[in-house]
């Protein structure tokens, strides 16, 4: 006889689940190990990143995939494939983009790997071939400049030579601001009620209460299943390794005084040129590592990083042809013109709106 376990949505939604499938997502799993949470009890396991209709989407797929085995571990020298996707995840993925997308960062946070793998593809096809404009039409993305045509946006944007003394003059005052909120940390770190957070690699790191939760997932763990912030336990993060966890833990502590996030406005115009000199900086990093910090601002619920890593990486692409996004990422093209062709006809559902 299967035991069943209950999941609580962030809008209240509860749902009954077999403890095999929930156990699926990892992160699931680690707090019923990790945190003593018993299977077999009558406590609900709170979900606070995911609302009612996505968790049924996500308890759907597992069930299909329950006897699946296992999925391999990732291999960087092996080469990347998107037209591997099976043809029930298929008819299970033609969704709106919005909900697709929202599938996609429960996947991240519940660390579903088979559902993640399976998202990120049917994205991946979404794209492949695209002109910069047809992707920016099939994701609604506004351009900050103008790309009349082809030869216009592989242009450069000149700026007069007053704009570009304002700015110089506006990041030296902010830099100077940021110096003097940097100056204190240290000694504001050390001085106030810390807990623990352990990362996926068992590094134990103390860390301020308020600047812990400013991961909304953190935050319900400390609220919801009764850990007690005085307490000596350690709250697990078994998505986050330590140097990604340290890196999350140093943008959390500089920004530990900024006002709560606004809500995100779907009519207003999304920016990207909107990134503070000190988050620029702590961003020059390398790919692998930027794309785990995005992934841990997820996992985590940290709104400001999500956005700013997020809005990176757009600038990453902004601008660039397929050919020089796929140079940029690392992305090898191996569809044929014929393949490219037929994809774009099999996705034309994901731009109607």
């Amino acid at each position: 006889m299967s035991t069943t376990i209950k999941l609580l949505s962030s809008d209240q939604e509860v749902f009954e689940v077999d403890t095999k499938v929930a156990k699926m997502s990892a992160t699931i799993k680690t707090m019923l190990e990790d945190l003593g949470l018993d299977e077999g009890d009558d406590e609900m396991v709170p979900l606070p990143s995911i609302q009612g209709p996505i968790l049924k989407k996500i308890v759907e797929w597992a069930e299909h995939h329950k006897n699946d085995p296992p999925a391999p571990e990732d291999d960087d020298n092996k080469e990347k494939r998107s037209d591997d996707i099976p043809e029930w995840d298929v008819d299970f993925l033609k969704v709106d983009q919005q909900t697709l997308f929202a599938i996609i960062r429960a996947a991240n946070f519940l660390d579903i790997k088979g559902l993640m793998d399976v998202t990120c593809k049917t994205v991946a096809n979404m794209i492949k071939g695209k002109t910069p404009e047809e992707i920016r039409k099939t994701f609604n993305i506004t351009p900050m400049v103008p790309t009349a045509d082809d030869d216009a946006a592989k242009k450069e944007v000149e700026w007069s030579e007053e704009k570009d003394e304002e700015l110089e003059k506006k990041k030296e005052k902010e830099k100077e601001k940021e110096k003097e909120k940097e100056a204190d940390q240290f000694n504001y770190f050390y001085s106030m009620t810390n807990i623990k957070l352990q990362a996926n690699d068992n590094e134990i790191f103390d860390v301020d209460v308020e600047i812990a939760k400013c991961s909304v997932t953190i935050k319900t763990m400390l609220e919801d299943l009764g850990m007690d912030e005085d307490d000596d336990e350690v709250v697990p993060l078994p998505n986050v390794n330590s140097a990604i966890l340290k890196k999350v833990i140093q943008w959390a502590t500089y920004h530990k005084d900024d006002p709560p996030p606004a809500e995100d406005d779907e009519n207003k115009e999304k920016r990207t040129d909107d990134i503070s000199s000190w988050d620029a900086d702590f961003l020059k990093v390398d790919q692998g590592t930027l794309f785990e910090l995005i992934l841990a601002a997820n996992y985590l619920d940290i709104k400001g990083l999500l956005d700013v890593t997020c809005k990176t990486v757009a600038n990453m692409i902004k601008g660039k042809t397929p050919e020089e996004i796929r140079k940029t990422f690392n992305i090898k093209n191996d569809f044929s013109a014929a393949e490219e062709d037929q994809v774009r006809k099999e996705n034309e559902w994901c731009e109607e709106k």
